[in-house]
């Protein structure tokens, strides 16, 4: 193998490690001929990230063949019992104010960039 394709190769290790759970179960449904095809895509997504406090918001640029189109994906942090951070999708009460800002100010640079 050459520095390129074993650089290469381990992108694409690195690339399975660092997917989330629901990424796994959609690779999962891909026949494997085309699963290379979607984790080096994987590994060139870098989304832009707007934050309100413990919210933060993640604007992905995607590409179904057939043209760009635009995700956001909405998580909060927290410090867990032995003080380590840790992410989640649920929100509290008072989680929601800030997640309406991250959101309006992620909608506000998805429509000001198109």
């Amino acid at each position: 193998m050459t520095k390129n394709s074993n650089r290469k190769t381990t992108q694409n290790i690195n690339a399975k490690i660092t997917l989330d759970k629901f990424t796994q179960s959609l690779l999962k449904k891909i026949p494997a001929n085309q699963q290379g095809e979607v984790e080096s895509m994987e590994e060139n997504i870098k989304p832009e990230h707007v934050r309100a406090g413990g919210i933060e918001v993640a604007i992905w640029v995607n590409n179904n063949g057939k043209g760009d189109y635009t995700t956001i994906t909405m998580q909060r942090s927290y410090k867990d019992k032995e003080d380590k951070w840790q992410k989640t999708n649920t929100l509290r009460i008072s989680d929601i104010p800030k997640a309406v800002l991250a959101l309006s100010k992620a909608y506000e640079k998805i429509v000001l960039k198109e």
